[in-house]
This record gives C-alpha cells, structure tokens and sequence, in this order.
C-alpha cells in the first residue's frame, strides 16, 4: 500500500492535550465496557489502529478523538505501563516487549470483534514489528514535531519505512479523523467489515 501524507492549511491555534485517566479501576472499567458494548463478536468490525510518533506529537488527542468516531477501545502507552507493565524500562528491550504486550492486548480486543487503537511512541523497527507479531495494524504516524521532549526518545526514534497516513501539518483533531476516516474507506475490508457490522 503506497503511504499517504496530507497537509492541512487549517491550522489549530490550539495544542492538542487531553487529560489521560489515573486510576487502575477507571482504566480497567473503560477497557471493559468498551469490549462488552462495542464488541459483536465473530460479525463485529475488528481491525487495530497504531498512532505513532514522538512524545508530544499529538498522538494521544487524535486517538481520544478517533476512538468514539470508530466505536473502539483506546489503549494508550502510558497508561499501559502505569496500569499493567510497571515492570518494564525505556531500554530498547523494554520498549519491544512494550509493544509486544500492547499489540497482543490489542489483538485480543479485536478477536472480540471490535475496534481498538494503540497510541505509543513505537520508536524502532523492533518495536513495530513486535507490535505487528499477532497481525497488521493501520499504521498513523504523527510527525508534527521535529523532537519531542526526551533527549533518548529523540536519539532512539526511527522513522517508519512503511505506515497508511502520515500527518504532517497542524489542524483539529476533528478534521484529522476525518482523514482518517477517509483513507479507511479506500481500503476494501474496512468496508466490507464495516458494512457487516451494521
């Protein structure tokens, strides 16, 4: 699939921050619901979303804004390690099986048969491929900023050789979902998925 990058003239005067969860019951209450409600099982539209880039991009805010537009369960890094993988560093070790463990939480939401986007840093070509081990994943990579605010993350960071849209330019969220949302609909078993699940 050739990648795709999209510029927008709109510009947010805005920086994109929103409140992350700190609890371990919220997290888990959000994560469950979200499967229980959502999901629909073997007819359910699954498929997983990894937005990716560096700290600060912008991640985060894109995935708490698609999230409701797709009806899927967000998983953000931060909250995985503070919640569930508190026995793992930022070595590049530590930062695969970071990925690794996301990526096989996120197929296993949607074997539930629903949606689910990852929101992570994924620095290194290990670390995206861990991620993949257990399928594909549309790939979002956030390159808004030239470094972020961590002088490793910054030395560590590769970028993608491969993703489906690469988001360049300042603008809302909302239009930026609306991007996404329209690259999804070129590709086939999107719609197949997203048709059967209606």
């Amino acid at each position: 699939m050739p990648n795709l990058v999209i510029k927008s003239r709109a510009a947010s005067r805005h920086p994109w921050r929103v409140p992350l969860a700190s609890q371990r019951h919220a997290f888990y209450s959000f994560l469950i619901s979200s499967v229980v409600i959502r999901g629909s099982g073997k007819g359910g539209m699954s498929f997983k979303i990894l937005v990716m880039g560096l700290p600060g991009a912008g991640k985060t805010t894109l995935a708490t804004a698609l999230a409701p537009r797709l009806r899927a369960v967000h998983l953000n890094a931060d909250e995985i390690r503070k919640n569930i993988n508190k026995d793992l560093g930022f070595s590049p070790a530590d930062r695969i099986e970071q990925a690794r463990r996301i990526g096989w939480l996120c197929d296993q939401i949607a074997k539930a048969g629903c949606p689910v986007i990852a929101d992570f840093i994924c620095p290194t070509p290990e670390a995206r491929a861990a991620f993949l081990e257990g399928g594909t994943a549309f790939i979002i990579w956030v390159d808004r900023i030239k470094s972020g605010r961590f002088a490793d993350t910054n030395r560590l960071f590769a970028a993608p050789e491969h993703f489906d849209l690469r988001i360049l330019a300042e603008g809302s969220p909302e239009y930026w979902c609306e991007q996404v949302i329209a690259r999804l609909d070129m590709l086939p078993h999107y719609r197949e998925r997203r048709a059967a699940a209606r």
